[in-house]
């Protein structure tokens, strides 16, 4: 295994807020190795977006602080990196996918000009060359008859064609590293998939590192190298996808895993909930931040936090990892 390009190390993000500090990232770590694509799963306000955003420098500062950690970026923490050096780095070695593109895409300017924006400002070329790696990027992401619809705006495109055009933009710099936030948000099952099979073809063919953030199991199924199961601002688990499914470790994994359908599930059978809500991270949690929703947990859970320990190649974050019975009941 090469080095990692990116390696987030021990990250804690605080936000000051009226009501007093939450602690959004409790800790996080997380290694990216070149031409590997890592899903980063969990629920909604599980951190998953801080920490992407955290990584290009996108978290206002204040109110978000960084009392603890590194994002170490080819060795480099970009955490202590200048803002004008950041700005080189972001967009061209590091680019990223947001999850709304409508929102993400300046509605007062073409699409063909928002890409030639994104290349002339990473790269010394003329308006001319831009305008036709634009075409070229928004041919090579499936965008129909692209150099008719380069000059369309971006309510002229459908979310799938948006979506497209995000991609071409994020990759029109040749990156190193792709971070796709909930890439698929809003759009219907068959442009996902196809949303989902452009960037891992691009991520394979030009060795692009991939982080893709979503809190959807079935996207990262088919594509992901890894997963990091976040909850509570930490990483709880990490496996490769294959052994991840066929067998979680952590309580809170073993929850999302079973709340999926399956083809041979009996009629009228409910799926599987995790009871309760997510934690308030106000102030910081003692002990598991899982342990007042896991059907599991014993004393110890609610005053030590667990570390994340490595098991068999594996790393997760349960005090009762070691206890075959324990294993049993989650298989």
């Amino acid at each position: 295994m090469s080095e990692p390009i990116l390696h987030i190390d021990d990250l804690h993000v605080n936000f000051n807020t009226s009501d007093g500090v939450v602690k959004a990232i409790n800790g996080a770590s997380l290694k990216l190795n070149p031409g590997e694509i890592v899903g980063l799963v969990g629920e909604s306000g599980s951190g998953k977006s801080v920490t992407a955003m955290s990584v290009l420098g996108l978290v206002p500062k204040p109110p978000a602080t960084y009392p603890m950690g590194r994002i170490l970026w080819k060795g480099n923490d970009l955490l202590t990196t200048p803002e004008r050096d950041l700005r080189e780095i972001r967009g061209g070695e590091i680019s990223m996918i947001f999850q709304d593109p409508m929102t993400s895409l300046n509605p007062v300017y073409t699409i063909g000009h928002q890409i030639s924006e994104m290349i002339r400002v990473h790269q010394r070329v003329s308006v001319k060359k831009a305008h036709e790696l634009a075409i070229e990027m928004m041919e090579l992401v499936g965008v129909p008859k692209a150099k008719q619809r380069v000059d369309d705006y971006p309510h002229q495109f459908s979310g799938g064609m948006r979506q497209r055009a995000m991609i071409a933009m994020a990759l029109s710099c040749n990156p190193e590293l792709l971070i796709a936030d909930e890439p698929t948000t809003a759009l219907d099952v068959t442009i996902q998939a196809q949303i989902i099979e452009i960037i891992e073809k691009l991520a394979r063919e030009r060795n692009v590192a991939v982080l893709l953030i979503t809190h959807d199991l079935g996207v990262v199924a088919g594509v992901c190298d890894r997963i990091s199961v976040m909850y509570a601002g930490r990483i709880v688990e990490e496996a490769p996808v294959d052994e991840l499914f066929e067998r979680p470790l952590m309580p809170y994994t073993w929850g999302l895993m079973r709340s999926i359908p399956k083809m041979n599930s009996k009629i009228r059978t409910k799926l599987h909930t995790i009871p309760g809500s997510p934690p308030n991270l106000l102030g910081g949690i003692e002990g598991c931040a899982f342990a007042s929703r896991c059907d599991f947990a014993i004393e110890k859970c609610e005053s030590v936090v667990p570390e994340l320990a490595d098991f068999g190649g594996r790393a997760a974050r349960c005090h009762r990892l070691e206890e075959k019975s324990f294993q049993e009941n989650l298989n």
